[in-house]
């Protein structure tokens, strides 16, 4: 689909007496390459998973706290979460993801969202794929908390 749409843009901008458009081609094979979806397309899913990490991890003393134990988070500082964007850190969260849920559902995209956490020992990734759902009647996000080795802990819609 992407090679027919850059021929048909091809041919057009020849017609127009336009340059070449394969530098064009390259970045959105690039981009549409990427296994980390970048905040500008995903922005409202990309605070929305930074909210939802920060609710269980930020407060020790709120109702949450149990629920974090169990989701194996570390009690973190705000400002020890953010979004993942090196290539290489989504692409092995993309793999132990869709192998944690492959046959479990439906939408995986192979691109993910990826929250990170803490440090050294304690730290942890939380993984969305916004495309995939258990239940394809009944949208739901699946998050997965992995450990720095792509290990996976724990699910948690």
């Amino acid at each position: 689909m992407l090679r027919r749409t850059l021929t048909t843009l091809a041919l057009c901008a020849g017609a127009l007496g336009l340059q070449s458009l394969e530098p064009f081609a390259r970045a959105l094979r690039a981009q549409q390459a990427s296994t980390c979806i970048p905040i500008a397309e995903e922005d409202s899913i990309g605070v929305y998973l930074l909210s939802r990490v920060a609710t269980f991890a930020v407060n020790p003393d709120s109702e949450y706290n149990a629920v974090r134990i169990l989701y194996q988070l570390p009690l973190v500082s705000a400002g020890q979460i953010s979004l993942v964007t090196d290539e290489k850190i989504c692409s092995k969260a993309a793999s132990a993801y869709a192998a944690a849920l492959t046959g479990k559902g439906s939408g995986l995209s192979g691109r993910v969202l990826v929250a990170k956490l803490g440090a050294g020992g304690a730290l942890r990734y939380v993984v969305l794929d916004p495309y995939f759902a258990y239940d394809s009647t009944r949208k739901s996000y699946v998050h997965l908390v992995m450990d720095s080795k792509f290990n996976m802990l724990h699910t948690f819609p």
